[in-house]
């Protein structure tokens, strides 16, 4: 779940548009693993988009080809996906089906019988089993694969190498911005974009009256580590999730730190939130001193890949945390019908397994 970005070598460099509906030429240094961040893409009726993937906490890897430059002439339309928050934007995007290959926790859309699913272990990049796809582009999330295999990837066999790893809700709209631009669902991305800010919206007005130092302090409980306990902290956007929900993080470590025991308990948070991952045991032998354990002052999150997952859906798990800490105000069934907002029609509801 973290996805905080580890570069480096920090080399800009711009990728220019080529002549063609949908072509897009990147410049790189021949032989190089060296990141871009900065890309321009022309759509079909002549207009040219720059786009900066840092705004989606992103980078890329593009093969050396002829002339150092890699030619794109159609949208993208055979993608692996080993990251479920970029699998789940396809899907509401309707480019799931130039999807190809997904990673094992990519369950969001059920996979189909044509997608081949990859099982990750950590630090395995299963590279002849992607290459045997074909595929346009992979994409996934920083960390977790050695730069020689990202190498092998990118120079050896020429597929491009797409980082995403947003963190907040504005890099997760600039994600379904690019998505929708490299697979030509832009007007579909638009769309989401609108459904998300406008629950926002409607999400802030029925918290209105919860005025600043009355919200209610959390502490997240995502699963106990080495030292300590794993949490989230400022710049991440679960901690985002938190504060739009009107709910105060004790933690201001940044990132995703482990905390001691020590930290929580004299941080005297109100309520501990529990991932689905760490039962009560677990919680009581962690924190037994704790004052919102004795108390049973616990949500448990029924499913964290709505809270985890840096994408659409995490408009239903910020409803949901409001839900659990501020009934009388919010309900889940608040969120507008993502179906009968976008006209999207998405087979397989995207609110479905919220609550289990």
């Amino acid at each position: 779940m973290n996805q905080k970005l580890k570069i480096i070598v920090a080399v800009a460099i711009v990728v220019v548009v080529a002549a063609s509906a949908f072509g897009v030429n990147y410049y790189l240094h021949k032989g190089k693993l060296e990141p871009v961040y900065n890309m321009k893409i022309m759509e079909a009726n002549g207009t040219v988009d720059a786009f900066n993937l840092s705004t989606v906490g992103g980078y890329a890897y593009f093969p050396a080809q002829q002339n150092n430059t890699w030619y794109l002439s159609h949208p993208l339309s055979r993608i692996v996906t080993l990251i479920p928050s970029v699998t789940a934007t396809l899907y509401a995007l309707h480019a799931y089906n130039d999807v190809v290959g997904v990673d094992q926790y990519s369950i969001y859309p059920t996979p189909g019988k044509n997608v081949t699913v990859f099982d990750l272990n950590v630090g395995s990049l299963p590279i002849e089993s992607i290459a045997n796809l074909t595929p346009d582009v992979v994409i996934t999330t920083a960390g977790g694969f050695s730069n020689q295999q990202i190498n092998q990837m990118v120079n050896v066999l020429h597929i491009p190498y797409l980082v995403l790893d947003p963190g907040s809700i504005s890099q997760i709209e600039n994600q379904n911005n690019l998505l929708g631009l490299l697979t030509g669902t832009s007007s579909n991305a638009g769309i989401i974009n609108s459904w998300m800010n406008s629950n926002l919206q409607n999400l802030s007005k029925d918290l209105g009256n919860i005025s600043a130092g009355a919200e209610k302090s959390v502490f997240y409980y995502l699963y106990p580590a080495s030292g300590g306990i794993y949490t989230v902290g400022p710049g991440s956007f679960v901690n985002q999730e938190l504060n739009i929900a009107h709910l105060k993080n004790i933690v201001n470590i940044s990132g995703y730190p482990t905390v001691s025991t020590s930290y929580v308990i004299n941080a005297t948070p109100e309520y501990v939130l529990l991932d689905q991952y760490v039962n009560q045991t677990t919680l009581n032998q962690s924190l037994p001193g704790l004052n919102a354990v004795k108390e049973h002052h616990v949500v448990a999150v029924a499913n964290d890949t709505f809270f985890t997952e840096p994408n659409f859906r995490i408009i239903y798990s910020i409803y949901w945390l409001a839900q659990q800490f501020y009934p009388s105000n919010v309900n889940l069934s608040d969120v507008s019908s993502f179906n009968s907002y976008t006209h999207l029609n998405l087979a397989q509801n995207p609110e479905t397994g919220v609550n289990s």
